[in-house]
């Protein structure tokens, strides 16, 4: 068996006069730790439904993330249309386009969808769009 020394110099000679001895590789980290697995965000559409009858609309919003196994869902609910609207811009974040197009679906159809929401579950939860934490449905 050869000796680290000699090791080292079989190494050298093989890559050459000037390279370095090798360090052994450290043992492979997983992509994300399992405590920050909660807080990295959720994806998946915001469903927005209109209820109620002219000039007293109500609407209800619910978030479904991609990964969701099922059950009943928390809906937030709103009394005015400008409440919806900044919701969806200021809270979710999502492009004004993409909130006129919604408006225009909840007047013609009385329902929309947005895909591709993220959101955090803390915010989720915050957000009433989320159940609080403990009552998730199993």
């Amino acid at each position: 068996m050869a000796s680290p020394q000699q090791k080292d110099q079989v190494d050298r000679s093989v890559q050459g006069p000037s390279a370095k001895p090798q360090q052994p590789l450290e043992p492979a980290r997983p992509f994300y730790e399992p405590d920050s697995m909660a807080k990295l965000p959720g994806e998946g559409p915001v469903h927005i439904v209109r209820t109620g009858s002219e000039g007293r609309w109500h609407f209800s919003v619910t978030w479904t993330p991609y990964d969701f196994s099922g059950g009943a869902l928390p809906a937030r609910p709103f009394e005015e249309e400008a409440a919806l609207q900044s919701f969806l811009r200021k809270e979710l974040d999502i492009e004004d386009d993409d909130v006129r197009k919604a408006m225009n679906d909840l007047a013609s159809f009385g329902r929309a969808s947005i895909r591709k929401v993220q959101l955090r579950p803390k915010k989720a939860r915050q957000l009433g769009l989320a159940e609080p934490k403990g009552k998730e449905s199993r």
